[in-house]
């Protein structure tokens, strides 16, 4: 026959149910809990592409903005410019006082 204590160290380890009702919630608990990270992790990412798409626009918005304003203000002096050499290329035909002003706005020309 065996000792008390012997007996005791052969029979197989039992848990009770209810220490197994924690292990099973807290895995539980743990699998909700990674769900979850990976979800916020998931939303970090998109809000990162967001904001980069968002930074990216508004600099191709600056720079579209600021390429149409040079070439409208380019395109109100070229009308006037245009005018202005056609009225030089006819100088030649006008009076003595003409030409004298017309060689002045020539100098300012070049």
């Amino acid at each position: 026959m065996k000792p008390r204590s012997q007996k005791l160290e052969d029979e197989p380890h039992k848990e009770a149910p209810e220490e197994k009702d924690e292990v099973i919630e807290e895995i539980d608990e743990t699998e909700t809990l990674k769900q979850q990270v990976k979800e916020e992790q998931e939303k970090y990412l998109r809000t990162l592409a967001d904001m980069e798409n968002t930074r990216k626009r508004m600099q191709k918005e600056k720079h579209d903005s600021t390429r149409f304003a040079v070439e409208n203000v380019i395109g109100e002096f070229l009308a006037p410019l245009d005018n202005f050499e056609n009225a030089l290329s006819f100088v030649h035909q006008a009076s003595e006082e003409t030409q004298t002003w017309a060689k002045g706005f020539e100098m300012i020309l070049t």
